[in-house]
């Protein structure tokens, strides 16, 4: 999964979006005769990387809702099911110009990162006659940044159910506490200008499928 950073401060990633998956193993006919799961465990590396020219603050978090966060979550209806609602700044994050925090009436917190970067000159001062000060481009380069996580669904696993038909029809979690995304916050950053950051990242997720 691939996305560029907006214009709107922060992306919402769902985690557990069943018709996002592909199998590793055996056949999605396999799903068919099976109407509940038990998601086990998700491991994920991701790569962030940008060719914004100045030095801007990221923070990524890995995140579940709480019951007052339920509210947040779209359901089939809204014909993005599993996705999140608009997160409103002042209600259910802030952000300045150096830090990002959540607001933990709303969110889980299961990871977190934050960094610094960028592609920015140093100003030097040339030597000679001239004595000019200079900017010297791609001087400070500091554009990628990687990392993981490792999601553990306690000793038994979580529960997933699709009474009507094989669970991954059910597209996502209908409980919304069972579902988890990635927030990724930053400062000052457009993509108007073609210079912006970008998120990449691969999910492996166990799950045990039973009738």
């Amino acid at each position: 999964m691939y996305t560029a950073l907006g214009t709107d401060s922060y992306s919402a990633l769902p985690l557990l979006k069943f018709d996002a998956w592909s199998r590793v193993f055996g056949t999605d006919a396999d799903d068919e005769v099976n109407k509940q799961c038990m998601i086990k465990s998700q491991k994920c590396t991701w790569r962030f990387t940008t060719n914004e020219p100045d030095a801007r603050r990221y923070s990524i978090f890995v995140v579940s809702l709480k019951d007052q966060g339920s509210e947040l979550l779209n359901d089939t209806a809204s014909g993005s099911p599993g996705t999140l609602q608009p997160l409103v700044s002042g209600t259910h994050f802030m952000a300045s110009a150096d830090l990002t925090l959540l607001n933990l009436n709303y969110f889980n917190i299961h990871y977190h990162k934050r960094f610094t970067a960028g592609v920015y000159p140093e100003v030097k001062t040339a030597t000679g006659t001239a004595g000019a000060v200079q900017n010297i481009p791609n001087s400070g380069i500091d554009t990628q940044r990687i990392g993981s996580w490792n999601l553990k669904f306690g000793l038994r696993g979580m529960q997933v159910k699709n009474p009507s038909g094989d669970w991954r029809a059910g597209v996502y979690p209908k409980d919304p506490s069972k579902n988890y995304f990635i927030l990724t916050f930053w400062t000052g950053d457009s993509i108007a200008d073609g210079e912006y950051g970008a998120i990449q990242y691969q999910t492996l997720t166990q799950v045990d499928v039973s009738g």
